[in-house]
């Protein structure tokens, strides 16, 4: 049975706009899977040869599979390079739109070329489902070969799809000056006088997550803004001011990232640095007892340490805070939580701090 397909693109920049749609209203990540695959890697090129090249004569079947793959990867990176100079950045929907809009600009170039060319020299595809009546040994090891191996891809792809690999956690955290640039930050304030900077944090963790800030000059808390809750690849940004009160010069103003966690009937704030640990944990349950242990680099190498138990009621909450001795070259590397003895949370990631540097005069 032979299948004649006289226009193609049309099916092309329907499979396009069926895409937007399920990426939109349908949450099915098998189905985006399998729809943004030949999205990106065949159809791109796809489109661009058919208009560069509308007559059928022009290149053959293997010709313009193969250049339309290859096309494809080169033009798909040149359109994310674009987008990165634009306010749109490289994100989700501006790639979806810019490449559903470089698909229907070919696609309409190419069907403007091949409506100006005699019938027989249009381009049409045409499957070809018979299967051959004699075939000899070689010809049915090769579709064995064949069959298996279509097998395996469809099998792999479905393993992939079932069980999508987690890309790397992390929580971007940054500080920018009033105008949003990476300059023009207060180095020079009076007593009394206020200055500005804007934060930002952008979730990567793969899950939802609390977050709260701390501001501290010199070591002494300024304000605690929180909690901030945010889901996967959502971004917060606020401008946010501090006040010195004290003469003095290289001041240290530190933006302290605290990461805030719904456990098992517990609530945890916690930061970690090599040199400090700071936690907040909250009992959201019926009484437990709770500990929190360190492992320390430095004297004994892979030294335990426990920084102490409390017994917490419903709704009580705990704050331990503890130095070490970093110029000892005493530095945490991993802190655990645990619950009437069960490990709870561990963690061995430095938490995320910035700081500036400022000056305080009096004022004039």
């Amino acid at each position: 049975m032979r299948i004649k397909i006289q226009n193609e693109l049309l099916a092309i920049n329907i499979l396009s706009v069926v895409l937007i749609l399920t990426i939109s209203f349908l949450p099915i990540q098998a189905l985006r899977i399998i729809l943004g695959l030949p999205f990106i890697l065949f159809l791109p090129g796809y489109t661009l040869i058919a208009a560069l090249f509308p007559k059928k004569s022009g290149l053959d079947a293997i010709e313009r599979v193969a250049l339309s793959f290859g096309l494809s990867i080169a033009v798909v990176p040149l359109i994310g390079l674009v987008l990165n100079y634009t306010p749109w950045g490289i994100r989700l929907y501006p790639i979806l739109v810019s490449l559903t809009v470089f698909i229907a600009a070919m696609s309409a170039i190419a069907w403007y070329r091949r409506r100006r060319l005699p019938e027989q020299e249009k381009l049409n595809l045409i499957l070809n489902l018979s299967l051959p009546r004699q075939e000899n040994r070689l010809d049915k090891a090769l579709s064995i070969v064949l069959i298996l191996a279509i097998v395996g891809a469809i099998g792999t792809l479905g393993y992939v799809i079932a069980s999508p690999r987690v890309g790397e956690r992390f929580t971007e955290f940054y500080v920018l000056g009033p105008e949003g640039k990476a300059e023009g930050y207060p180095t020079e304030l009076t007593v009394g006088e206020e200055g500005r900077v804007i934060l930002g944090i952008t979730n990567r963790e793969h899950e939802i997550m609390g977050y709260e800030i701390k501001i501290k000059i010199d070591g002494v808390l300024q304000q605690r803004i929180g909690p901030i809750q945010l889901e996967h690849e959502q971004g917060w940004r606020e401008q946010v001011g501090f006040v010195p009160r004290e003469l003095g010069e290289d001041q240290k103003v530190q933006f302290i990232l605290y990461k805030v966690r719904r456990l098992d009937e517990t609530e945890l704030s916690l930061w970690l640095g090599r040199e400090r640990l700071s936690a907040r944990i909250v009992n959201r349950g019926q009484s437990a007892t709770y500990e929190i242990t360190v492992r320390i680099e430095g004297g004994q190498e892979g030294e335990i340490q426990s920084i102490g138990t409390e017994m917490l009621a419903p709704g009580e909450e705990w704050r331990p805070e503890v130095d070490f001795d970093f110029e000892a070259g005493v530095q945490v590397a991993e802190v655990s939580l645990y619950r009437d003895g069960r490990l709870l949370y561990k963690e061995d990631e430095s938490g995320p701090t910035l700081h500036l540097w400022i000056d305080v005069k009096e004022g004039g």
